[in-house]
């Protein structure tokens, strides 16, 4: 007998992947979106319907085993800052207590890698892993401040016996970016050159395929209350910027912009 998996956010970039995976591996799949599917699967029963409403998540949890929960409001800005907290960490706090209400098996929650850094330090001394700890005032900007107060929810629901594995993504790339979150509108920019100068950093991509394998790893290998971060290989942004020189033929940015500079901004 196949498991009722929901995926929350299941229209979204990571959301679609862990979907296919759900699928292939033999589940039945519910997404729960507030986004309409662009394209509806007879395989998935889809509800449209938001996080942060009660009546749509608890319709959406009836006879659920598992619980892929990725529906956040993502970003680097809004013109409602208060959408951040709303949905990523109230939508969170509904998610985790209608999931135990129902009495689900495991519960797959899509943190953040940018929450387990401090803005207050300089990128090439920013190392991370899942063990460190940080505080409300180490987060840059709102999202990063929701998502961190999202990660405290699940927390708080594996501290009562709610089956809560946190997954932390670095920074995704790959196929079905639909909408272009922030990492492909700037390799798109620098690829069409329309930045004269770049920012010396440090950064971790993975392809977004193996960011659904890792929920489904950690759903059935991963330990309640643990976080795990799923992450490809670390390199600097000048490093990523010479290989797509190699590839395109197009020329780089040379201009590097100071990181003293940077923090005017």
């Amino acid at each position: 007998m196949s498991h009722l998996t929901l995926v929350t956010g299941g229209e979204g970039f990571i959301g679609k992947h862990v979907v296919d995976q759900c699928l292939s591996r033999g589940d039945a799949v519910r997404v729960l979106d507030i986004q309409s599917p662009e394209k509806k699967a007879k395989e998935v029963e889809y509800i449209a319907g938001d996080i942060t409403n009660f009546s749509d998540v608890r319709k959406a949890m009836k006879g659920v085993n598992k619980v892929f929960h990725l529906a956040a409001k993502a970003g680097l800005w809004s013109h409602r800052n208060a959408d951040f907290y709303r949905v990523n960490q109230m939508g969170t706090r509904y998610v985790f207590q209608e999931a135990e209400s129902a009495g689900v098996d495991r519960i797959v929650h899509c943190s953040t890698e940018s929450i387990l850094k401090s803005f207050r330090r300089k990128p090439e001394f920013n190392t991370t892993n899942e063990s460190v700890e940080l505080t409300l005032q180490d987060m840059p900007g709102h999202y990063c401040r929701a998502k961190f107060l999202a990660e405290k929810e699940a927390m708080t629901a594996a501290d009562r016996g709610v089956p809560v594995v946190i997954v932390n993504p670095t920074v995704p790339i790959g196929p079905g970016d639909s909408t272009l979150t922030p990492p492909s509108r700037m390799l798109l920019g620098y690829l069409n050159g329309r930045y004269g100068a770049f920012l010396e950093t440090h950064m971790n991509m993975v392809d977004a395929r193996d960011v659904a394998a890792g929920h489904l790893a950690a759903d059935e290998k991963g330990e309640p209350g643990q976080r795990y971060i799923l992450g490809g290989t670390n390199l600097k942004l000048s490093t990523l910027l010479e290989e797509l020189s190699k590839i395109t033929g197009r020329l780089m940015p040379s201009r590097q912009v100071p990181y003293w500079l940077a923090l005017c901004f």
